[in-house]
């Protein structure tokens, strides 16, 4: 692997995603929790590279600080997002909350089946209230 460019985000940093309750599904061909496309449904969505938390010595619920414990965090691994031709941009905030200094914006448009494909890629590393989520629908095998 070549050196990282300033500012690139490299393909295996798993960038972090703040779910509501409402935007976690049960998909029952992965047997897993996972994002719903409805959570990347967003031109400038905000995220957060799990390598920079790690390296200000802060954990994926720091993600979380200043949101209900109900809130589950998602991880998607920056390729998925590049493979889309979406543009990851390293947006710190040092005046925000503790994990400021790791946030990314992906921008570009997610239409509706590349936001459900990328979806499936996800994992729940940060689990809250998932009791009442809503089930994925079967399509066959993915």
């Amino acid at each position: 692997m070549g050196a990282q460019v300033a500012g690139e985000i490299p393909d295996e940093d798993e960038l972090l995603i703040r779910l509501p309750p409402d935007q976690v599904v049960w998909d029952e061909n992965l047997n897993r929790h996972r994002a719903s496309g409805e959570a990347l449904d967003d031109e400038n969505l905000s995220s957060y590279s799990s390598a920079i938390l790690t390296r200000i010595g802060l954990t994926p619920k720091d993600v979380l600080e200043g949101h209900p414990e109900s809130w589950s965090v998602a991880g998607i691994l920056a390729s998925v997002f590049k493979q889309r031709g979406l543009k990851l941009n390293p947006d710190p905030d040092n005046s925000g909350p503790r994990c400021g200094p790791a946030h990314v914006t992906i921008s570009g448009p997610k239409p509706s089946k590349a936001r459900s494909k990328m979806a499936k890629q996800s994992r729940l590393v940060v689990t809250g209230d998932v009791e009442h989520c809503k089930i994925a629908k079967l399509k066959g095998p993915t």
